[in-house]
């Protein structure tokens, strides 16, 4: 198979596969291939997220889709479906949509206020954490919105989280990573296999025993698939 990043000529085709695998991989999704299309359409200008699409070689149909952000940009007026409308909390996908760009970096930032405050609980908390947070900045994260293959079982998907690493390591990138819910088990022994481990898991309001898991995996690693 051949990866590649989108290009204009392919724009449609490759709605055509997100529009495939979304509502295959999730039936409730219901997004229209027009949706698809005006999704992929304005990001491709604002080139705020990054898709890559993988055809077959013999063929020349793209049959993956591989959808991801780095972390800290801003969020574009594109891609922006309604996260409860298509169910991505059993898709698998990343954590961008659901939190934006400002709820993440607050949402890290009170990880390293309650991480700290475990262990220190004088008045030097706050020099403590902006230590931390310099000591961390400028290293980028990926975050994976989505990823489809149809058909599916034949090795695609990890061959675009493989490329996905390797465009990671050229991009000095620390991590990647997504969130999949325990309701979707065939999601989880994907990234499992993949080699991604899980960070935190979060119970799931509204859905009894399910939990959604913030999972990452290094570059490297994913580089070796």
């Amino acid at each position: 198979m051949a990866i590649s990043e989108l290009t204009e000529k392919d724009l449609v085709e490759a709605a055509n596969i997100y529009f495939l695998t979304a509502n295959t991989q999730v039936p409730s999704a219901n997004i229209s291939a027009d949706e698809a299309l005006g999704q992929l359409h304005a990001n491709f200008f604002f080139k705020k997220y990054n898709v890559f699409i993988s055809k077959d070689i013999q063929t020349g149909r793209a049959n993956g889709i591989l959808i991801f952000q780095k972390k800290g940009m801003e969020t574009p007026p594109g891609i922006r479906p309604n996260r409860e409308r298509i169910g991505m909390e059993l898709f698998g996908m990343g954590r961008m949509e659901r939190m934006g760009t400002e709820g993440m970096e607050k949402n890290e930032i009170e990880k390293e206020q309650i991480e700290t405050s475990n262990t220190k609980k004088d008045g030097t908390e706050k020099e403590e954490i902006e230590k931390e947070r310099t000591k961390t900045s400028g290293q980028a994260e990926l975050d994976i919105f989505f990823i489809g293959t149809y058909p599916q079982g034949i090795g695609v998907g990890r061959q675009l989280l493989k490329t996905l690493g390797d465009y990671a390591i050229d991009h000095s990138v620390r991590s990647i990573n997504t969130s999949v819910s325990t309701a979707d088990p065939r999601a989880l022994s994907f990234y499992s296999l993949c080699g991604f481990q899980t960070v935190t898991e979060i119970p799931l309001p509204g859905f009894s025993g399910f939990a959604k898991q913030e999972i990452s995996i290094s570059p490297d690693q994913l580089s070796r698939l």
